[in-house]
This record gives structure tokens, C-alpha cells and sequence, in this order.
């Protein structure tokens, strides 16, 4: 079969093609249109859905703190008729919805059947709250505000069941859409449990305590369920989504985390040990509600950009529509045009080159080309065999070049590589050496995971005879971490020296904390000091591992009271932890790079500590040092480290052993 034949035949069933190709995509569209629609009607539904929940939630938590509390404000009264208000709108909103869209629902008449059901039930409990209040009987009021709590919370659960069942009935296909969905659910239920704290602490009064037990653990669960709804708002979720997003996540995470979770646990805290100012319960609630307000806005955001996204989707599919259509149009002529040329300006200039393409095809880089005579197809062609022969030879010429910068690249690295070497062998050599200070002897292991570390510590002895002592662990590896831990580790041991008397240590540690700049990482420490003459020590714990104290039958305790790591919060505060190291016993300190050393299986190495540190009660703090890096390296299969290690071992040993 000759080209042209062969040519002829493909136009033609090219251009049978393109009609059945194109009918098939113009009908594709019309149905991607439809249903471009309904997801839209289903997910403004939600929407709404959302938005009703969010507002019975507000009016549950205000008639709660009113049924149990003896007095409340007009304001607060005022405020709970509002949020009655704004929840009958909303349901007359979502049922006007339901009307407008019932073409585009999968089951209208449900959904109507369930918010009627709903509206019905929650006047029935609006009445007997008002006559609650009306008659003015407190244990009546306080009774009614349990069912009251619990049947409204079991409304707002069906809509949320009802929402779910309208995502079943639409499946959101689009990647964008279905985070955004995932995302809503989850400031959902964030809302929904914040909403519970709220309401809970606000309406806590003390009169039953076995009640307000109970309550205080259904408090502690909501906070941790609102917790971990908004892990599920995965930062790596929000990305490629609309900017406006990131922005209200960001808002809601820093109200929940900075704002509303501290507060809740403090007043959590005071309720949980009997101590109640008057008034507290409606500031809290307010407060509770700016915050929960950053989580409707946050779900206002969504929904927004969610029906941006599905008009886009419907508005696309009306221009691919279009172009389609046009498409089958200009394919036709455009077929009858190619049979009426292809047999002129193709098939013969073809023949022409087939010569030199073969010999290109056996890099012959001395064939002579043809010169491009035409600016078409033919004539691109023939300039691209010739810059085909260009570019083979220009590549002989970047491959020297190549070989020539990775040299040069290699000559870089190794003086890098010489630099941090002698950088790791300046950080060592700022690390004490093992030695004793009186009857105290002190012994440090110093692995870093990479050439330098964030890990560091020291042995200070003070002026009026204490030793002072500290560790370190930078977060981050390598050289930025290295270098904070320098600075650190100056900074600790400056205020180890410079420190008054029996100044304390969490004042001290809170200096450094706020004193520490924004723009440097975090870092977490233990810093104490120790009497060696009678054994008696304190310390500071800032988000390390709590040391142990470790006996000479293998018995051993923990010291201190966590913290948070020095420059996360510049507010923060920190306790002070006291301590006596008897005779014979060892004070270990550690960084989280040993219990975090994970084996092949991913096992952490924490597990194996105790039963090592037992193991060697009996033996030198050297040697106990040389079995945790031992058992480590076998632990791990390896001598390379995921994260920097270090112990160091404080003992206070027997008058006759300073002898």
C-alpha cells in the first residue's frame, strides 16, 4: 500500500472519527452540565444544613446556662431570643432551598419530612423551657436543662446525619471539592464539641457534684474530640485551595490552640477544684462564641469557594459545549482541505527526506541536509534535522562542560565537608569532660546524627559550691541546629554562673524563655543544680524527657513537671522540681533522640531503657554509658542516628569512694 492511499484512508477515517468522538463529547458535556447542578444543589443544601447546626448549637448551649443557672443577665436573655431567631430563619432558608432545588434532590420529600419532624420537636422544648423560666422553679429548670441539652444535641446529630446522606447521594468526584467537604465535616464536629465545652462550663455551678463529675469528663472528651477534629485539618490538605482558606484555617487553629483550649482547661481546672467567681459562666460562654465564630467563618469560607467551584464546573462544561460543537464544524473542512492537499505538499517532499533520515537514524553527521525551502510542516521538518545535527554536536561540547562543574562541585563539597568537621570538633570540645566535682562524678555520651548536633549539655560548678547542670536538644539537625545549640548552651551556662544566691530556677528559665528571639528555633532543657554535699537539687523541666534517678538496686523515679521547649511561647511559665540524690544513686538525663531510636520495624528504643538502666545498676556510669550505645547501635542494625543522642549521668558517690 502506497502513502497516498494510506493517507487517503486515514483522512477518511479520521474524519468518521472525529464526528462520532465529537458527538460523544457534546453529549459527555450535557450530562457533566446536569450534574455539575446537582452537586451544586446538594452542596448548598449542606451548606445551609451546616449553618442550622451551628445556630441550634448556640441557641442549645444559651437555653442550657439559663435552665441551670440561678440568675443570668438580660443581655443573656436577650442573646438566647436572637439565637432563637436566627435558627427559625436558617430552617425556613433550608426548606426554601429544598423547594427551589427539589428537581435537582435525590429525596426532597425525606428532607422536608425531617426538618418538619425536627421543628416540631425542638418548639415542643422551646415551651417547656419558657414555662420552665416562667415559673420560676429552679430544680424543675435544672431537670428540664439535661433533656433539653441532650434532645437538641440529638437533632443537630440528624443533621448532620441528613448531610452525610446528601454527600452519599452526590459524591464529590473533584479533588478540590472533596477536601473542601472533608475540611467542613470536620470544622463540624469541631464546632459541635466546642460548642458542648461551651455550654457545659458555662451552666457548671457546683450544686450537684457528682453530676458536675460527670459533666467535667463529657467536658474533657468534647475538648479532646474538638482537638482531634481539627488534626484532621491537616495543613497538607489546604494546599492548592483557594487562599482565602489557608487564611481561615490558620484563624481557627490559632483561636482553638492560643484562645479557646487554654481557657477551657483553666476554667476546667478551677471548676474541677470548687472554684467559681460569680459571672464567669457568661463570659466564658461570649468568649467560648467568638471563638466557635471563627469556625463558622471558616465553614462560610468553604462553602463559598465550593459553589465558586461548581459554577466553574457548570460554566465549563457550557464553554466545552461550545467548543465542541465548533470543533466538529472546523474538523470536517479542515478533513476535506488535508485530502485535497496532502497528495501535493506531503507525500513528495516526504520522499525527499526519507533519504536523509535514515542516515541521520545512523548518526551520519556528515549527510548533507536539504535546505528548508517552505514555511510548513515539510519545511520545519528540514530545519529540525538540521538542528538535530546542531544540537548533537553542541552536546559533545555541554558533556565536557558537565564533567568539568561536577569536578568543581566536588572540590565544594569536600571543603564543606572539611568545615563541619572541624565545626563538630569545636562543639565537642565545648562539652565538659567527664570528671568530679567533690563527691560528685559526672559522664556524658555525645552521638550527633549528622556531622554536628543540636544536642548539648554541661557541668558547671557555681560559686557558692552547687554544681549547676543542664542539657539541651535544638530543634532541627544539623548545622542551624549546631549553631542555636552553641548559642544555648552560652546562654544557660552564663545564667548557671551569673545567677543570685538561692534565686529560682523556673524565674530564671522563664527569663530565657521570653528573652529568647522569634526568629531562632525552640529548644528543650533540663536545668537544675545540685548540692553535692547533702545531695539536695531542683530543676527546671522545658518539654524533655523527664530525668531519672536511678538507685544501686535498680529502682528509679522520675523528676519534674514537663513545660513547654524555651521560644515556643514567650509567655510561658515553668516549675521548679526538687529532688534528693542519695548516696550511690545516679541522676540520668537524656535526650529524646534515645527513646525515639527506631529499629527496622519502627519500634521506638524507649521501651528497652528501663530494663537496660537495671541491668547496670551495679556498674560504672562509663560502663552504663557504653551499653545504652551499644544496645542502641544493635537496636537500630546500624551505627547512623535519625535524631541527635545524649546522656549525660550525674552520681553522687560514697565518701569513701571520693577517697
Amino acid at each position: 500500500m502506497t502513502i497516498r492511499t494510506t493517507l487517503q484512508m486515514l483522512t477518511g477515517v479520521l474524519a468518521l472519527a472525529l464526528v462520532v468522538a465529537v458527538g460523544g463529547q457534546l453529549l459527555a458535556q450535557a450530562n457533566a452540565r446536569f450534574e455539575a447542578q446537582r452537586l451544586y444543589a446538594h452542596d448548598s443544601l449542606r451548606g445551609k444544613l451546616l449553618l442550622l447546626g451551628s445556630r441550634l448549637g448556640e441557641e442549645r448551649g444559651r437555653a442550657f446556662v439559663i435552665l441551670r443557672s440561678a440568675e443570668t443577665s438580660e443581655e443573656f436573655v436577650r442573646r438566647l431570643r436572637a439565637a432563637r431567631a436566627g435558627v427559625d430563619l436558617t430552617l425556613e432558608a433550608t426548606l426554601a432551598e429544598v423547594r427551589r432545588r427539589q428537581d435537582l434532590l435525590s429525596r426532597p420529600e425525606a428532607i422536608r419530612a425531617t426538618l418538619a419532624a425536627a421543628t416540631d420537636v425542638l418548639n415542643a422544648l422551646r415551651e417547656d423551657v419558657d414555662k420552665a423560666r416562667e415559673a420560676g422553679d429552679e430544680p424543675r429548670s435544672r431537670r428540664l436543662a439535661n433533656r433539653w441539652f441532650d434532645t437538641v444535641t440529638d437533632l443537630i446529630a440528624s443533621i448532620g446525619s441528613l448531610r452525610l446522606s446528601l454527600l452519599q447521594d452526590a459524591p464529590l468526584q473533584d479533588t478540590a471539592l472533596a477536601t473542601e467537604s472533608r475540611l467542613r465535616r470536620a470544622l463540624g464536629l469541631m464546632g459541635e464539641h466546642m460548642g458542648r465545652v461551651r455550654a457545659r462550663l458555662a451552666a457548671a455551678d457546683g450544686v450537684d457534684s457528682a453530676a458536675e463529675s460527670r459533666a467535667f469528663d463529657e467536658v474533657a472528651r468534647d475538648l479532646g474530640a474538638a482537638t482531634l477534629a481539627l488534626e484532621l485539618t491537616d495543613e497538607r490538605q489546604i494546599l492548592g485551595l483557594r487562599p482565602g482558606i489557608a487564611d481561615a484555617m490558620n484563624a481557627v487553629r490559632k483561636e482553638f490552640d492560643g484562645v479557646f483550649r487554654p481557657a477551657a482547661l483553666n476554667l476546667l481546672s478551677n471548676l474541677r477544684q470548687g472554684t467559681r467567681v460569680p459571672g464567669t459562666g457568661e463570659r466564658w460562654f461570649e468568649a467560648a462564641t467568638g471563638s466557635i465564630a471563627d469556625v463558622d467563618d471558616a465553614q462560610r469560607t468553604l462553602l463559598r469557594s465550593s459553589e465558586g467551584r461548581l459554577r466553574d464546573l457548570e460554566a465549563a462544561g457550557e464553554r466545552l459545549m461550545a467548543m465542541w460543537a465548533g470543533l466538529l464544524a472546523a474538523g470536517l473542512l479542515a478533513s476535506a482541505g488535508v485530502m485535497l492537499i496532502v497528495r501535493r505538499r506531503v507525500i513528495e517532499p516526504i520522499e525527499e527526506l526519507s533519504a536523509a533520515m535514515l542516515r541521520l537514524a545512523e548518526n551520519d553527521l556528515d549527510v548533507k541536509l536539504p535546505r528548508p525551502k517552505r514555511r510548513d510542516e515539510i519545511g520545519a521538518m528540514q530545519t529540525a534535522f538540521r538542528t538535530f545535527k546542531a544540537n548533537a554536536m553542541q552536546r559533545q561540547r555541554l558533556q565536557r562542560e558537565r564533567d568539568a562543574l561536577n569536578e568543581s562541585l566536588a572540590r565544594a563539597y569536600a571543603q564543606l565537608r572539611r568545615d563541619l568537621e572541624a565545626a563538630a570538633a569545636i562543639q565537642e570540645a565545648l562539652l565538659p569532660p567527664n570528671g568530679r566535682l567533690g563527691p560528685l562524678r559526672h559522664v556524658g555520651l555525645f552521638r550527633p546524627s549528622s556531622v554536628v548536633a543540636g544536642d548539648s549539655y554541661n557541668v558547671i560548678r557555681r560559686p557558692n559550691g552547687a554544681v549547676a547542670f543542664f542539657q539541651i536538644d535544638v530543634a532541627g539537625h544539623g548545622a542551624p541546629a549546631a549553631l542555636v545549640s552553641v548559642a544555648s548552651q552560652n546562654a544557660l551556662a552564663q545564667a548557671a554562673l551569673g545567677r543570685h544566691g538561692d534565686a529560682s530556677l523556673a524565674v530564671l528559665a522563664k527569663g530565657i524563655n521570653s528573652d529568647w528571639p522569634d526568629e531562632l528555633p525552640y529548644f528543650t532543657m533540663v536545668f537544675g543544680e545540685v548540692d553535692p554535699v547533702n545531695g539536695e537539687g531542683r530543676l527546671v523541666q522545658a518539654g524533655h524527657p523527664a530525668p531519672l534517678i536511678v538507685s544501686r538496686d535498680g529502682s528509679r523515679r522520675t523528676v519534674g513537671e514537663g513545660g513547654l521547649p524555651v521560644g515556643m511561647i514567650s509567655e510561658a511559665d515553668y516549675d521548679e522540681a526538687a529532688f534528693r540524690l542519695e548516696e550511690g544513686e545516679r541522676l540520668i538525663l537524656y535526650s529524646d533522640g534515645l527513646t525515639e531510636a527506631e529499629d527496622a520495624q519502627g519500634r521506638p528504643f524507649g521501651e528497652q531503657l528501663p530494663a537496660l538502666i537495671k541491668r547496670h545498676a551495679n556498674a560504672d556510669a562509663e560502663q552504663l554509658l557504653e551499653a545504652i550505645d551499644e544496645e542502641v547501635r544493635r537496636w537500630r542494625g546500624s551505627d547512623d542516628l535519625d535524631d541527635d543522642l545524649t546522656v549525660l549521668v550525674i552520681e553522687r558517690t560514697t565518701d569513701r569512694e571520693v577517697a
